[in-house]
């Protein structure tokens, strides 16, 4: 799966905004900035749930990855 449009991230004061050309800016952690930058190129949710695990392994890496790719989903954003 991948983002259908182009994108751009950044940090803001206490959060992450992920800028979508077409839809807007969305307001994220920066786990979810993260794991959506890797969706720049095509992923499977293995993948996504490997980068969380090593990158913020605190994190509760299902959670996450379940909840970007669900808000994706809903925005229609993520080509399968």
């Amino acid at each position: 799966m991948k983002i259908n449009q182009r994108f751009r991230t950044r940090r803001d004061l206490r959060f992450h905004i992920v800028y979508f050309e077409m839809e807007g800016p969305l307001e994220t952690s920066e786990v979810s900035a993260k794991t959506i930058e890797q969706l720049s190129e095509d992923r499977t949710e293995d993948e996504l749930l490997k980068f969380v695990r090593d990158n913020y392994p605190d994190a509760d890496a299902q959670a996450e990855v379940t909840e970007v790719l669900d808000t994706l989903k809903q925005l229609s954003l993520l080509s399968l």
